[in-house]
């Protein structure tokens, strides 16, 4: 979740694991605590090392009610999260918080703090987790702001679709736009739901991408010329050298994410935001411009050679079965031909193994070919797939 100023809180589920105390404040400003609470001591109400019979839900040791203060707090916080349990485990721990309220003598508040909660929560959809909605935000009052239920395929892709028509809402800076995609996208792999036309969209929001470097420095070139306050200038014309200088080290998924929350930042202080075009695009379209998905499949079309040479597969279709056959023989040429054409994913399979030298030859028969490599593949990275392929691939696909 995040409150209205975009800082993330944490997901939590009662007031031990509230380590920073941020949803016990949610909750005070709702509900009206009882003085046996606001009295009690930190180390009352966030007990260590207790057995785990004092829990109401004993197996992961949550809800601890070792006094009337702590059971309080177990009660509310059950209240405010139990739509985070199935309804058998949701049963079983309030039939615990139930006898240790008796037990404790603390009935009427718990009763007074529940009926609250029924009242501020006749919606059904109250009840639900968070996870269960794309756009999660706690206002100052401490009430959560929710918006586009994503409970099945069909609301995971309408929540695609309304995250798209919102993308330059005032209240929706990237970094908003980036948690709501993550969980656009968890939600879609989870019901195996199509985001259709927005699915390359909702990629680029959640910042799962790839990018040309040369067009990152040309977008953030556009904004210097744009930034009407020195210091702004100096950060993007910093941030252009470093990308420029640096490709290989400086765009990893971190820096990319930081670019592109920079990127909004000043666009909607410039009034840039919504006012795209085809010279001066989203920023978000040119940072993750080439997708995962989209940089997976194309990595699936190419081959690495043992020399570190990367060659797409579709090219080996040029050579002849003659020119492999005078090069390494009938068998081998046999083994990659399918009637008198080469079959460019056999020989691919086949060029991947050959020995060093085998592959230098290889590479010079290419060469003469006119098949260029496409990238290269250094050493360190031969296991992998390293920044500076992916770079290479992100801008061969767009060619």
């Amino acid at each position: 979740m995040f409150n209205e100023r975009g800082t993330m809180t944490a997901t939590v589920l009662d007031h031990v694991t509230d380590v920073n105390g941020a949803e016990l404040h949610r909750l005070a400003k709702l509900y009206d605590l009882p003085d046996f609470v606001k009295q009690a001591e930190t180390d009352v109400l966030t007990p260590a090392n207790l057995p785990v019979s004092v829990y109401a839900d004993p197996r992961v040791k949550l809800y601890p009610c070792n006094n009337p203060a702590s059971t309080f707090l177990s009660c509310l916080f059950f209240a405010e999260k139990q739509g985070s349990y199935s309804p058998g485990n949701r049963k079983h721990v309030q039939e615990r918080l139930d006898q240790l309220v008796e037990y404790w003598g603390i009935e009427e508040p718990v009763r007074q703090m529940r009926a609250k909660h029924a009242d501020m929560h006749r919606d059904p959809d109250s009840l639900l987790p968070d996870s269960d909605f794309a756009y999660v935000r706690i206002l100052d009052s401490g009430q959560k702001d929710r918006h586009w239920r994503i409970k099945n395929a069909k609301e995971v892709k309408l929540a695609a679709q309304s995250l798209y028509e919102n993308r330059d809402h005032p209240e929706l800076p990237f970094s908003f736009r980036r948690v709501i995609a993550d969980k656009i996208l968890v939600k879609a792999a989870a019901y195996g739901a199509s985001l259709g036309e927005h699915e390359g969209f909702v990629e680029r929001q959640a910042g799962h991408g790839v990018c040309n470097p040369d067009e990152v420095v040309d977008m953030i070139g556009i904004r210097v010329k744009l930034a009407k306050d020195n210091g702004q200038r100096q950060l993007l014309t910093k941030l252009a050298s470093t990308v420029n200088g640096q490709p290989s080290s400086a765009l990893t998924p971190d820096m990319l994410v930081y670019l592109a929350d920079t990127m909004d930042a000043v666009d909607r202080s410039t009034k840039l935001a919504g006012r795209y075009t085809d010279s001066i695009k989203r920023p978000e379209d040119v940072i993750f411009s080439v997708t995962y998905k989209e940089a997976s499949a194309s990595v699936k079309s190419v081959v690495a050679l043992t020399t570190g040479s990367i060659y797409e597969k579709g090219q080996f279709s040029k050579l002849s079965a003659d020119d492999l056959t005078s090069l390494f023989g009938k068998d081998l040429a046999n083994q990659v031909t399918t009637g008198m054409d080469i079959d460019p994913e056999k020989l691919a399979e086949v060029a991947a193994t050959l020995p060093r030298g085998d592959a230098e030859m290889f590479e010079q028969l290419l060469k003469e070919s006119g098949i260029p490599p496409m990238a290269h593949k250094s050493a360190s990275d031969m296991d992998g797939i390293s920044p500076t392929m992916m770079e290479s691939l992100a801008k061969h696909y767009r060619k």
